[in-house]
């Protein structure tokens, strides 16, 4: 038996939870048509998570990217979430210091189960290209 962790790679949707987009300001470059399919593409869903996401981080006075790398704790899994500058570093790091609670928890994944997925398949290899090991299950 070898213990396995999953890692939560961008546990604030590529900025989509951080709270600085919207159908309105979306981001630029390669994320620009994740986002408008976000936003633009299923825009009562989106809100709702947004909006599932800002009310937990009023409710803690955290930050909702803190509120996404918290839930990714809470659901078992590490999160690996990525930082442009040392604001944004900081801001991740203080996620470590609370914890959400099984009500928080039980509305996000609420929030969440109606959004339908942005991608219609998984854009990594199923294998390794190099040695033929399995990357990933899903």
């Amino acid at each position: 038996h070898c213990p396995r962790q999953v890692l939560a790679y961008s546990p604030i949707g590529l900025g989509l939870l951080s709270g600085k987009y919207s159908a309105e300001q979306l981001p630029e470059g390669p994320r620009a048509e994740l986002a408008k399919a976000f936003f633009n593409g299923q825009p009562e869903t989106a809100a709702g998570l947004v909006d599932a996401v800002a009310k937990t981080a009023e409710k803690h006075g955290a930050t909702p990217s803190q509120v996404a790398i918290n839930w990714c704790v809470a659901k078992g899994t590490t999160p690996i979430p990525g930082a442009r500058n040392l604001r944004q570093l900081k801001d991740n790091l203080g996620a470590l210091s609370w914890r959400l609670d099984a009500a928080d928890v039980a509305r996000l994944d609420a929030a969440s189960a109606a959004v339908q997925p942005l991608a219609k398949a998984n854009p990594f290899p199923a294998k390794d290209v190099g040695s033929g090991l399995r990357m990933f299950d899903s």
